[in-house]
């Protein structure tokens, strides 16, 4: 993986959670919140295995390399992925 990319693991963490939880009523940000806390008990790595991946296609030049990392491709991705699980 390179060294250089538009966001690092935090910032990628960071935004993905707000992604994760935006729109939803104050109810509904605590519940996938505590969700998001069991996941990550089960699987520390999760949020870091997504941030690999796009670093992978940011890497490979793959799908839309170049919006890899804003807010529609987190959301189609890796937020949509949690948004499964939780």
């Amino acid at each position: 993986m390179s060294e250089e990319y538009p966001m690092t693991f935090e910032e990628f963490d960071k935004r993905v959670r707000e992604l994760l939880v935006e729109g939803y009523s104050k109810k509904e940000k605590e519940d996938t919140l505590v969700c998001l806390d069991i996941l990550l008990e089960e699987d520390p790595d999760f949020i870091k295995n997504l941030y690999s991946s796009a670093c992978g296609y940011y890497d490979r030049r793959a799908l839309n390399w170049e919006t890899i990392f804003e807010d529609g491709a987190l959301r189609a991705r890796p937020v949509s992925t949690l948004r499964m699980l939780c």
